[in-house]
């Protein structure tokens, strides 16, 4: 008989737990009610433990939202603007901020992309009515331009050579190799 009697406490136990009674609040009504605390902590092991869906479903749902929340803000702060004019791009790249744009210039096309003051211009295709060592010499290189904030060289996306001077890399080589052939 004492079993059954058990098993009834295991039960309502049970089903505390699942109404969202903590353990503590269970055995001060099981000691109320006239159980030893002795016999309470027994059961309270003994009894199952049953999940409780909505509370791990509200977990779920708020992991959730963080990580939404966090991926929001990272790509707000890291996000790349892309224009599509140059008062747009000049507009960003004078406050330094992330910007991309590509340019064409009589069937050419370049990259530009600025990030933290430096300018990167690329070149991304070559127009088809360049001689070929045009293409050879300029194709698939870039150069980065470093300034100051608030003061971005708009020749620096007038065209592909003008606005140089204070650039590094393989295209600024390679244009001032094409125009001292010239």
């Amino acid at each position: 008989m004492v079993q059954d009697g058990e098993e009834m406490v295991r039960e309502w136990i049970a089903s505390a737990r699942t109404s969202g009674m903590n353990d503590e609040n269970i055995k001060r009504e099981m000691i109320n009610g006239g159980y030893t605390a002795e016999v309470v902590d027994r059961l309270l092991l003994e009894s199952p433990r049953e999940k409780n869906p909505r509370k791990y479903m509200i977990y779920l749902i708020g992991a959730i939202a963080l990580i939404v929340i966090v991926a929001v803000i990272i790509l707000l702060l890291s996000g790349v603007k892309k224009c599509t004019t140059d008062e747009c791009f000049i507009a960003a790249a004078n406050k330094c901020q992330s910007v991309t744009m590509d340019r064409s210039i009589e069937g050419s096309i370049y990259g530009l992309s600025e990030k933290n003051c430096v300018l990167t211009k690329s070149m991304k295709q070559i127009s088809a009515t360049e001689p070929s060592g045009i293409a050879t010499l300029l194709g698939s290189k870039s150069m980065v331009c470093p300034y100051n904030k608030g003061s971005f060289d708009k020749n620096l996306i007038g065209t592909v050579s003008m606005g140089m001077e204070n650039c590094t890399g393989d295209l600024k080589n390679s244009l001032e190799e094409l125009i001292d052939s010239v």
